[in-house]
């Protein structure tokens, strides 16, 4: 069963493969997916961890480290296992910027009928936001056989046999979506990737070397197969964090040139139930007729609110900052917002908003969007947040409250077909839900 790529948060992944036996294994080194900064090394069919009982294979390995000024020092390495997957792991972890990690395993003979052959493994992983630098860190090796990324586009690659290009490889190329398509390299030893894929992409080249032949370990051999592996990862490109916060705000789903609506509405509070009627202005502006007993404070401030968030032009803030992370959070890193007064903090995730913080008279809130509903044009938003809120003095939460919507399509905008609100409060719990029915736009 063919695994996945491996991939890491904030990078995107290049790799390269040749054509050879089904189930054939390969060395390969990858990030580890267990311990940040590391790096593994892995005999498996492709860049990922294999089975923990070829560990062993690897004991032989060499790994080296080095870094685009020349200098160079040898990785301890040392086995690890997950419950059937294993790989050797670089003991230190190893520091940001642009570097090579390269190691050689000589396998040794393998075959015991035919021809015996003599296997040699050449792996490396790159690490650079700069082709020329990667270009340079790949290149600078006593490999033997080897893939390189050109410097000129970053989608070309040259195997390169006792540094000379290797004419004719057959090359068999593979990306994150599954396609796959075989190659051959031209006189310079190139391959191409088609601009309509998307990475991380493989390479793997093989070369068989018929001239070798001799004994090794007491096993006799007859030519010597040598394989050679690239796993590459490209740092993405940085963005200020006023980019950040501008490409989520161009993300979200908003009643451009809205012309107003009205609807029937039906209102639940735990066992009670009312009904009225809700009209929406042009201009946001939100009435209400609805019979007695309603929380008409709740059902206005909540209504309009609703309203608020999706019409253009209510942009907080002018721009902000990245805040200083140790490691990776599941929301996004958070933003500090300039030129507003309530403190507010975001953390936005592959362009949606994902959490905002804010102070609040005595206290302060925190919202954390855990779902998002999708248009037709791509735009978001929001499905279920949970929105918190504490007492300064007290340091306790005073109340949270946990927001559904549901939306319909109505014209050109998506507008709000329920909305249901669970609010947990240290005396009791409340629900509430919104239907709203028969909307019709305001011509």
């Amino acid at each position: 069963m063919r695994k996945p790529l491996w991939s890491i948060t904030g990078m995107a992944l290049v790799w390269l493969a040749a054509s050879l036996p089904a189930r054939a294994h390969f060395v390969w080194i990858i990030p580890s997916q267990h311990e940040p900064g590391k790096f593994e090394i892995v005999f498996s069919e492709g860049a990922y961890r294999g089975s923990s009982e070829l560990v062993s294979r690897l004991q032989g390995v060499n790994a080296e480290f080095k870094t685009a000024d020349g200098s160079s020092r040898n990785l301890a390495l040392s086995p690890v296992t997950s419950e059937d997957e294993g790989a050797m792991l670089t003991e230190s972890t190893l520091p940001s910027g642009d570097f090579a990690i390269e190691a050689k395993l000589d396998y040794g003979v393998f075959g015991k009928t035919g021809a015996p052959v003599r296997l040699i493994y050449y792996t490396k992983h790159l690490r650079s936001g700069c082709s020329e630098k990667c270009a340079k860190l790949a290149g600078e090796t006593d490999h033997s056989l080897e893939v390189v990324p050109c410097s000129a586009d970053p989608r070309s690659f040259q195997v390169l046999w006792h540094g000379e290009p290797a004419t004719g490889a057959s090359v068999t190329v593979t990306d994150q979506q599954d396609n796959e398509d075989e190659f051959e390299t031209s006189d310079k030893g190139l391959i191409e990737v088609p601009t309509d894929w998307e990475g991380p992409f493989a390479v793997r080249a093989m070369y068989r070397d018929t001239s070798d032949s001799g004994t090794l370990a007491g096993q006799d051999y007859q030519g010597a197969l040598h394989i050679a592996t690239l796993t590459m990862s490209v740092p993405e490109q940085q963005h200020s964090a006023s980019d950040v916060l501008i490409a989520a705000r161009e993300h979200r789903a908003l009643w451009e040139d809205f012309s107003g609506f009205t609807a029937s509405m039906t209102l639940t509070v735990n066992d009670d139930q009312f009904s009225g009627k809700v009209i929406v202005a042009e201009d946001g502006e939100v009435s209400f007729d609805v019979s007695d007993g309603a929380p008409q404070a709740w059902l206005e401030r909540t209504v309009s609110s609703l309203v608020m968030h999706r019409l253009p032009g209510n942009e907080v803030g002018s721009g902000g900052e990245f805040l200083r992370q140790v490691t990776p959070h599941p929301l996004g890193q958070e933003i500090e917002l300039h030129g507003e007064g309530m403190g507010s903090i975001y953390r936005v995730n592959q362009d949606v908003v994902r959490e905002v913080n804010r102070e609040m008279g005595s206290g302060h809130f925190k919202i954390s969007v855990l779902d998002i509903f999708t248009n037709a044009e791509g735009k978001y938003l929001p499905k279920v947040y949970v929105v918190t809120f504490w007492n300064d003095e007290s340091g306790s939460i005073s109340n949270t409250s946990t927001v559904m919507h549901e939306w319909q399509r109505v014209g050109k905008w998506d507008l709000p077909r329920t909305l249901t609100e669970v609010t947990s409060r240290p005396n009791g719990s409340e629900i509430r839900k919104i239907e709203f029915e028969n909307l019709e736009l305001v011509r």
